[in-house]
């Protein structure tokens, strides 16, 4: 079964019109656009380097695509797994920012962004993450309601810390877990801003983005970075 009408819908997204059980590559013929046009096309082209053969492939065989689907949605769209820059807190060269290469996962699956308390120490944020160990807090909770009164009961000093914006209750399993939050400064595919990120412990990516960050955001499951 294979996707053969849809559009997309600038607050809804892609929407399906028609799926054919029968694919083919009619309409590549019929519109004199097929993939021996294309193979003729790059023949006789000498490619200068990786990037310029990385330019070339995507111009030819579907990186016009992608900037479509972005001009007709008016969202960017992004890979599943993205490189991002990741903006040092305090470390400064020569009066700029230093920024920090990240792995980024896309998680429609959650709510709020995380980013793994190893990498929030690397960007400058070890003496947040120090504070709030220190503070004993209870390995887990059996219910929102019990960590929330928990956070009530001592948010003062659970939020002490300068770089603690606030603190976020994970369900985890069968429990419950507060854990701290930050804000860091990202760069994603070309675009600078702010967002809220739950240090936790462990994390198979630096950064895991969340449905709250997502929002204007195609994802593209089919390709990762390396």
């Amino acid at each position: 079964m294979t996707l053969k009408s849809y559009s997309l819908d600038a607050e809804k997204g892609p929407i399906v019109f028609e799926l054919n059980a029968r694919p083919g590559l009619g309409i590549q013929v019929a519109n004199k656009a097929g993939l021996r046009w294309r193979l003729e096309k790059v023949k006789d082209i000498e490619v200068k380097g990786i990037k310029h053969g990385i330019r070339l492939a995507k111009n030819l065989f579907g990186g016009e695509v992608e900037e479509s689907i972005e001009a007709v949605s008016g969202r960017k769209v992004v890979n599943i797994n993205e490189r991002i820059l990741v903006t040092h807190l305090k470390k400064r060269k020569k009066g700029k920012e230093v920024r920090e290469v990240a792995r980024a996962f896309m998680d429609t699956g959650v709510l709020t962004s995380r980013i793994s308390e190893t990498f929030a120490n690397r960007i400058g944020y070890i003496s947040t993450t120090k504070y709030f160990r220190s503070l004993n807090v209870p390995k887990n909770f059996q219910s929102l309601k019990e960590a929330q009164e928990y956070i009530d009961a001592n948010l003062q000093r659970l939020t002490m810390e300068d770089g603690i914006v606030r603190i976020a209750k994970i369900v985890e399993g069968d429990f419950v877990n507060i854990y701290p939050v930050i804000q860091i400064k990202v760069r994603i595919t070309g675009e600078e801003r702010e967002i809220e990120t739950v240090v936790v412990p462990d994390l198979e990516y630096h950064v895991m983005f969340g449905k709250e960050d997502l929002k204007g955001y195609l994802i593209d499951t089919s390709k990762t970075f390396k």
